[in-house]
């Protein structure tokens, strides 16, 4: 294997220099517990302050409103079931908060949050919107959403694992999961991952500083993967939205071949992507978005994501269509099904 090519980057992400950088003094010379009063926890307080305030500017909040947990997944629950326990049946008699992906994870659809959350709001309820995919990749301002509550994950950003954020607007009430200490508001007991936090914060605040140009080249990366699979390979379609969508995703389905074959096929050639979400890789079953949006199971199992990041480059781009035809050329052949284009209903497009 003469070249490693990682496209799995909704997956996650390696953790930049710069990050691990800065969390190394909390590992070691500066290792207090930011509960305890003395000198050494009053440093691990005031690194965990200035997270909170780096967190809060990049995504136009205040730093009050920001809870830190072990990830998305927990993020998640505090606010859905928090949210339940402390506002039973609010908005209707079946019906106390609205959750809605900010950006779709397989699609990367990006969906109308703002519109949304002002709708939830007239009728008296709370909006959560799961912003893990989108942090780091496009623009969040929790105000110009107008959502209650958001969720990301440090490591979907270029940050460590095991360290999110619960945006919470003032003034909303959860309930917390987890009994115990004073931590976090009340809302999160436990002793803060200092080291983790201060790496989720400069990872957020570096990729908030170069997303203007990063998205920029992303999107030309991508519109160029994009373009060759269609042009080099015969019953494609693209899934999802051609223009309101994230700018490092493409999600496609290859006729006549399933998405593990050809996953393992690219793998053997030092390639990295996913046939869905990180989440449910372990799963036999189509992609339950593909499936929800009308594509046909038997479509939906020959999907495959690509998501790009800040080391790829065209070349990779260029290796990986070169590869990826050869793989599916090689699966077709096997094939007992798939008839070569032009003798089946299969089409190039879009979902």
């Amino acid at each position: 294997m003469s070249r490693r090519v990682y496209m799995d980057h909704s997956a996650t992400t390696p953790v930049r220099n710069e990050v691990v950088e800065a969390m190394l003094p909390y590992f070691t010379g500066t290792f207090g517990n930011a509960s305890s009063v003395h000198g050494f926890g009053r440093e691990a307080r005031q690194a965990l302050d200035r997270a909170r305030e780096t967190v809060a500017s990049c995504i136009g909040a205040q730093p009050e409103e920001i809870i830190f947990t072990s990830g998305g997944t927990e993020s998640d629950n505090l606010a859905v079931k928090g949210a339940a326990l402390a506002n039973p049946a609010c908005l209707r008699c079946d019906t106390c908060l609205v959750s809605i992906m900010l950006a779709n994870n397989e699609v990367g659809v990006v969906e109308p949050i703002a519109e949304l959350s002002a709708a939830a709001g007239e009728a008296g309820g709370a909006f959560h919107t799961d912003a893990v995919q989108a942090c780091g990749k496009m623009p969040v301002n929790v105000r110009e959403l107008g959502v209650d509550l958001l969720t990301m994950s440090a490591h979907k950003f270029y940050g460590p694992k095991g360290v999110g954020v619960l945006y919470r607007r003032k003034g909303v009430r959860i309930e917390p999961m987890m009994q115990g200490g004073h931590h976090e508001k009340n809302l999160r007991a436990g002793t803060e991952n200092v080291a983790g936090i201060v790496g989720l914060a400069e990872a957020l605040r570096l990729a908030c500083a170069e997303m203007p140009r990063e998205s920029e080249r992303l999107a030309r990366l991508r519109d160029r993967l994009q373009g060759g699979i269609l042009s080099g390979i015969a019953d494609v379609r693209v899934n999802g939205h051609l223009t309101s969508r994230l700018p490092h995703i493409v999600n496609v389905s290859i006729l006549g071949v399933e998405g593990e074959s050809m996953l393992l096929g690219l793998d053997a050639r030092g390639i990295a992507v996913s046939t869905g979400s990180a989440c449910t890789s372990g799963s036999l079953e189509p992609s339950h978005v593909l499936t929800a949006m009308g594509i046909p199971p038997e479509v939906a199992h020959g999907s495959l994501r690509f998501s790009l990041g800040l080391a790829n480059t065209e070349e990779d781009v260029d290796y990986v269509l070169d590869a990826l035809q050869g793989v599916v050329q090689r699966l077709r052949e096997m094939s007992p099904t798939y008839l070569p284009a032009g003798r089946q209903a299969g089409h190039r497009g879009q979902s």
